[in-house]
């Protein structure tokens, strides 16, 4: 009885493997024509001209002091 759902599991198991490669659109090759070329894309990056998306009047100064914690 185990035996032939064990069977049956893996037949299943390779005709569904087969379906997917069949009709999966990662099984199918592109033709030669449609690739693009490798391509080098550059960057240019600019500190001075950027603009910061905080204004300045965004956040304040905390002064804090430090407690000494003497538990003994």
């Amino acid at each position: 009885m185990i035996l032939r759902y064990i069977f049956y599991a893996i037949i299943i198991y390779f005709v569904w493997r087969f379906l997917d490669s069949l009709f999966s659109p990662r099984g199918r090759q592109t033709s030669p024509n449609s690739k693009r070329p490798n391509q080098k894309v550059t960057v240019q990056y600019d500190r001075k001209s950027a603009k910061s998306k905080v204004g300045k009047d965004v956040g304040e100064y905390v002064d804090f002091e430090e407690v000494d914690d003497d538990k003994k």
